[in-house]
């Protein structure tokens, strides 16, 4: 573009990954997302690095998960995330530099990938109903399956589980999630 207000932005990211020594091929890519980023920018008369905002980003992440590519389908996960970093990383250096205040992409979360393999009924029901329920081991392991694969418990948090913490009476798990390492208790 002619008059492209975030090219001299995108020059100074640029000199910045060459002197961190980055693969010039790596360089190169960075630069071509933040300038389709940018593009769209100034398509929708965002023309100053202070307009942009979390959610003209968010707007933009709607725009890459929308667009159709050359094969005609949604972009993957994967593609939609590789742009988004370029963008993140855009705003981090713009925001580390003093250009901006706060960046505004650093709460911006990734797209997410579906889980693949998920079972029908009829399979779950064959994997449950696969252990010998007439032997001590083949119950218990039928019960941590059917435990597993009606309440989501993590494997983790099964494993930590007592008698103590089985509510026979009201059928209820009581779940200590402190087992888990991405979950914190909160104090209160």
């Amino acid at each position: 573009m002619k008059d492209d207000p975030f090219k001299s932005y995108i020059d100074q990211l640029r000199q910045s990954l060459k002197i961190r020594n980055l693969a010039q091929r790596t360089i190169e890519q960075t630069c071509w997302k933040l300038t389709r980023f940018t593009d769209w920018l100034i398509q929708n008369r965002i023309l100053s690095i202070d307009a942009i905002t979390k959610d003209i980003i968010r707007s933009y992440q709607v725009e890459i998960y929308q667009t159709v590519n050359a094969r005609g389908r949604q972009n993957s996960v994967a593609y939609q995330n590789t742009i988004m970093s370029a963008v993140k990383q855009f705003t981090r250096f713009l925001y580390e530099r003093d250009f901006i205040v706060s960046d505004p992409a650093r709460d911006i979360q990734y797209a997410k990938t579906l889980p693949r393999g998920i079972l029908t009924p009829s399979e779950a029901r064959r994997i449950i109903h696969a252990p010998d329920a007439t032997t001590a081991i083949g119950y218990r392991d039928r019960v941590i399956l059917e435990v597993l694969y009606t309440s989501g418990i993590r494997k983790e948090e099964l494993n930590h589980l007592t008698l103590a913490d089985v509510d026979y009476h009201d059928g209820f798990l009581r779940i200590d999630v402190t087992t888990h390492p991405h979950k914190k208790m909160s104090k209160n």
